[in-house]
């Protein structure tokens, strides 16, 4: 069985929406880069989650997308130029 990771931006309000799903971690990080958004004042990338901690909504002007459940850590982040996990995050604290 393949694994799946989901590509998730936010709009300037805290809103999530999939951008979508693939089957790995590279072209999940190639997808969220294709993805990079402008947000009121500054540039962001979308982060990655694995598909089993989330959830497909209906969304009435984008109809059904897949978002994370509420509360779940991504999987990665873009920090700067690097993609990093959540603890490799918190340890440069």
């Amino acid at each position: 069985m393949c694994k799946k990771y989901v590509v998730v931006g936010r709009n300037g309000v805290g809103e999530a929406y999939g951008f979508g799903v693939v089957d790995s971690l590279h072209k999940a990080k190639i997808l969220a880069g294709k993805n990079v958004q402008y947000v009121g004042f500054n540039w962001v990338t979308p982060d990655i989650y694995d598909a089993d901690d989330c959830i497909e909504v209906e969304d009435e002007w984008f109809g059904k997308m897949i978002v994370p459940k509420d509360f779940i850590e991504p999987l990665m982040k873009k920090v700067g130029k690097k993609w990093m996990t959540m603890d490799e995050i918190r340890t440069r604290i």
